[in-house]
């Protein structure tokens, strides 16, 4: 571009800003009709926009010297708002999954999973970290643009905890626990050998550790976390956090576990399962098995064998299914326990037309009879009919809401996918989403994901 002292054109110029006046734009055009292009010019117009913030250094001598003509030249710019932040939570106590390490040799270690973990009273389980106030920002204008100061977060206050100064502490001596994101401590019922008729059942406000085995017919609830040194024969396990069986679950049928956090255990076996967070074991046999996380097989099996496997998330396995081809369904992506739900809710809708629809064929009859020529007792009877006509198709509004509601939420999970370290085997059913393949022949190391309502088949 030629220096202003050989070429000084006839200009149109104007300032335009953008929508939150941060910056400000000169836009100047050759116009034979317009004003010479000197500082006066821009000096003018910068006074008359009202720009009083962020004027760039030199601008306007830059502007005369190597003017840029039909675009757009960036003469200032504010200070944006530096937004603050929020509050935390800095916590001293162990609150992740006990998860089982696999030793150098692929076997897996479950006697030490660190699970056992107490607090006395008095001490600092965890602490709220202040949020931080945000920095407010300036537009060229020079009008003060507002930052968001950080929000304090929300004490996760369970049972037996206390807030002292910011600071959450125990107010009790025994287990922290994890519900629902809030601290809880809980006293721990110790049980030093099994679970039998020494003992009966148990159903205890805190965590349960027993050192010996949980013996058949049996039932063990806790709010806190169930931990079993040996093994779970045929009993029922209720937690509302985790439970953790060391030496393995076998139900011949009768086993029965719910959890609303995480189960870690050796090998689950003839057993009914349902946990709210993930799994991690070395086989599941045999067995039915719903999880809200993910299921994790660790060790040098870690195979899922004729069993029906319902999970959000992924599944990481060495093998599933068998060189006998015994059949082994497996479901991912959703929640089971929604699917479960609206599965049930399309049955009752299904039923309840029916029953509609036998009904509208009672009032019809009674209306192409004159009433006055029937009897007291069908009388009774077409009014009952019509009552129940109303309730029903009152349930069926109710229903079909819930259901669309719940069908608008059954979105496929991101991560739902099935990692096979070694052998998908024919007999397999997958299911992914609303999409469905029967495995024929052996796959070996692969991941299972569904693209465009299809499962694809990718390589490890």
């Amino acid at each position: 571009m030629p220096e202003n002292d050989n070429f000084n054109p006839l200009v149109n110029a104007s300032i335009k800003f953008d929508i939150n006046k941060m910056k400000a734009h000169l836009r100047l055009h050759i116009n034979d009709s317009g004003r010479p292009l000197e500082a006066s010019l821009v000096e003018e117009l910068i006074k008359q926009s009202g720009i009083v913030y962020g004027l760039k250094e030199n601008i306007i001598d830059e502007v005369i010297k190597h003017p840029l003509f039909d675009e757009d030249i960036e003469i200032a710019k504010g200070k944006e708002p530096i937004n603050g932040e929020d509050g935390k939570i800095q916590y001293f106590i162990q609150h992740d999954s006990y998860i089982p390490k696999v030793l150098p040799n692929g076997h897996v270690n479950y006697q030490d999973l660190g699970a056992v973990y107490n607090v006395k009273k008095g001490e600092v389980l965890a602490v709220l970290i202040d949020p931080k106030p945000g920095v407010d920002g300036i537009n060229v204008l020079g009008k003060e643009i507002k930052a968001k100061n950080g929000r304090k977060v929300n004490p996760p206050l369970g049972k037996n905890v206390v807030l002292i100064d910011n600071k959450i502490v125990a107010d009790i001596d025994g287990q922290p626990v994890l519900v629902n994101g809030k601290i809880n401590v809980y006293p721990v019922f110790e049980v030093k050998g099994d679970v039998d008729y020494s003992i009966g059942n148990i159903d205890f406000i805190g965590s349960v550790h027993i050192r010996g085995n949980a013996n058949m017919g049996f039932t063990v609830k806790a709010k806190g976390d169930i931990i079993i040194d040996g093994i779970m024969d045929s009993s029922t396990l209720i937690s509302d956090g985790n439970i953790i069986v060391k030496n393995g679950i076998q139900g011949e049928g009768k086993g029965f576990v719910r959890c609303t956090g995480d189960l870690t255990t050796k090998y689950i076996e003839n057993s009914n399962i349902e946990v709210g967070g993930s799994i991690y074991c070395e086989a599941i046999l045999y067995s039915k098995v719903t999880c809200k996380g993910g299921i994790y097989m660790k060790g040098k099996r870690g195979v899922i064998i004729n069993s029906t496997v319902k999970v959000k998330n992924e599944i990481i396995a060495n093998s599933i299914g068998s060189p006998m081809y015994t059949s082994t369904e497996i479901e991912i992506g959703v929640d089971p326990e929604k699917k479960t739900t609206l599965i049930n809710i399309k049955n009752q809708i299904e039923h309840l037309t029916g029953e509609l629809v036998k009904l509208n064929k009672i009032i019809n009859y009674f209306r192409q009879t004159e009433l006055n020529k029937i009897d007291d007792h069908r009388k009774l009877l077409y009014e009952k009919s019509l009552a129940t006509k109303k309730n029903i198709e009152q349930q069926l509004i109710e229903l079909n809401e819930t259901f669309q509601k719940l069908s608008s939420e059954m979105e496929i999970s991101e991560r739902a996918s099935i990692k096979i370290n070694n052998i998908l085997y024919p007999g397999v059913k997958v299911t992914i989403g609303d999409s469905t393949v029967y495995i024929h022949q052996e796959y070996r190391h692969v991941i299972l994901r569904e693209k465009d309502r299809q499962i694809v088949f990718l390589p490890i």
